[in-house]
């Protein structure tokens, strides 16, 4: 496995133990070096740190979180593969509560809401020139969350967030592909200036343009393939 860290500097960090070896594996799934179905060792990577199993248990926890990996009793962690069809039925529901995020939030945004919006683009930005896909994806949470808070809809918040949550580290993996975050940006800069008009319409049209070629990315990661090819 490719994660070459010692535990001393893993635990070099204020984050948790668990945490820190969670970040080093998602980044080995992100960049694909641990592939799609191969299996985490537990035993093996807690011999590698020189530290007990339970931390290992504990980040393989924080990675089934987020949709990393899968842990079967009595078989172990297996980075989690996705079928076309779990994407497509996942991303058919959130571009219906995307629009219906865009409806509420829109008319009810406040000047504080747009500063949040431009210090999350402005994040994405800083994250796309340094091609950090990690803290690009933060800073895209961010954007996506001030609409969430401006909707002002507890459900639906709920539900949205539970519904993006097991395909975190397959949309990790998308912005790592060619093109991804650049693209990603501009799509973000542009449903910004139609918000600040307050044009539903533009901004509503923009959004599923963005879920749209986000499934796509998604779709050629299950099948192999780049968009377009």
């Amino acid at each position: 496995m490719p994660m070459t860290e010692t535990r001393d500097e893993l635990l070099g960090n204020r984050e948790t133990l668990a945490e820190r070896i969670a970040d080093h594996l998602a980044a080995d799934i992100i960049s694909q070096n641990i592939r799609p179905g191969e299996q985490l060792v537990e035993t093996e990577l807690a011999t590698r740190l020189k530290t007990s199993r339970a931390p290992i248990r504990d980040a393989f926890h924080l990675l089934e979180l987020k949709g990393f990996v899968e842990v079967i009793p009595r078989k172990g962690a297996f980075v989690r593969k996705f079928t076309a069809k779990e994407i497509d039925d996942v991303y058919q529901v959130r571009a219906a509560l995307e629009d219906l995020v865009c409806q509420l939030a829109i008319p009810q945004l406040s000047a504080e809401n747009l500063q949040r919006l431009e210090a999350a683009l402005s994040e994405m930005k800083e994250a796309l020139y340094l091609q950090d896909v990690k803290s690009y994806f933060q800073g895209n949470l961010l954007f996506h969350q001030v609409f969430l808070d401006a909707a002002n809809n507890e459900v639906l918040k709920e539900v949205y967030s539970r519904l993006g949550r097991p395909l975190t580290g397959l949309r990790m993996m998308s912005l790592s592909m060619s093109n991804s975050l650049a693209e990603s940006f501009l799509e973000h800069t542009k449903i910004l200036k139609a918000v600040k008009k307050k044009d539903v319409v533009l901004a509503r049209k923009l959004f599923e343009a963005h879920t749209l070629r986000a499934l796509e990315k998604l779709r050629s990661l299950v099948s192999g393939e780049e968009p377009g090819r």
